[in-house]
């Protein structure tokens, strides 16, 4: 993969992508699963690509989720 210089991956953000999923996982799953990590703000699942994006409404939240998921 390419990544620009400077690129962190692990920088904060409120965003978080979940990748490789299963083509079973729905939206509703999806949130049960983040939701534990605090309110969010949107969550949109890519079935094509087998991936998601949950968007928190605190970079604490979100940083959380990706470090224990």
């Amino acid at each position: 993969l390419f990544a620009p210089p400077g690129f962190d991956a692990m920088a904060a953000s409120r965003s978080v992508w979940i990748g490789n999923l299963n083509s079973d996982v729905t939206m509703e799953m999806l949130n049960a699963a983040f939701s534990q990590f605090g309110p969010i703000e949107s969550c949109r699942l890519l079935d094509i690509k087998n991936c998601a994006f949950i968007n928190y409404f605190n970079v604490e939240d979100a940083t959380n989720a990706r470090l224990t998921m």
